[in-house]
């Protein structure tokens, strides 16, 4: 589960997801690096779209902690 602080992050992957969200259709998940030794601070996650609910996103897992999520984005790759 996703929450935003900053709903406009949510506003705006909804506006872009529209009516015709389905649950599967993939993220990307900016958060910040867990690893510091590898020496990058963010790392970029794909993960499936469950629902939403407010400004809680229910996505598939992420290796994040609480405070790590940066940016949600469509993946348009698909």
């Amino acid at each position: 589960m996703i929450y935003s602080d900053f709903e406009q992050v949510v506003r705006n992957l909804i506006t872009k997801l529209g009516k015709s969200a389905s649950a599967g259709q993939n993220l990307l998940i900016v958060h910040r690096n867990k690893n510091p030794i590898d020496g990058h601070q963010v790392e970029i996650t794909k993960t499936p779209f469950i629902e939403r609910v407010g400004n809680v996103l229910k996505v598939g897992k992420i290796d994040a902690n609480e405070d790590s999520v940066i940016d949600v984005r469509l993946d348009v790759t698909d």
